[in-house]
């Protein structure tokens, strides 16, 4: 690909992003951490509501919902904080910024799925 059809590719992820319905290793990293990361919010508050979970389930492919969160079922918030440090330090190898953004977004989406964002779940997402 020449560096304008990369540049393109990326500019348009943040729109409709690639990795939340990619089958490579890449995307199934970002997807997991996604998932975590939803995750962590959603229990900041001590209460993972059904719409966070609808939209957890929503953004990333059956199975990588069902691996991700038998993996957090059941932790705490700073045993799955842990967990997303490890996911990070394998994204920081090939993560582009646009990708960062968009999972931002993605994030800042899941923050927002029950109606409001609760002090606790901003807390959280600017951890992570």
């Amino acid at each position: 690909k020449t560096l304008v059809d990369k540049k393109v590719t990326e500019v348009l992820d943040l729109v409709d992003p690639s990795y939340l319905t990619g089958d490579d290793q890449g995307s199934q990293n970002i997807q997991e951490f996604i998932l975590m990361a939803g995750f962590a919010i959603a229990l900041s508050n001590g209460v993972v509501d059904n719409e966070e979970v609808q939209v957890l389930k929503a953004l990333v492919p059956k199975q990588i919902f069902i691996q991700t969160i038998k993996s957090v079922n059941g932790k705490n918030l700073a045993k799955i904080m842990e967990l997303l440090e490890l996911k990070v330090a394998q994204l920081k190898l090939y993560i582009t910024n646009t990708k960062k953004m968009s999972i931002v977004k993605d994030l800042a989406l899941i923050t927002y799925a029950d109606g409001n964002a609760e002090e606790s779940e901003i807390e959280v997402l600017f951890k992570i």
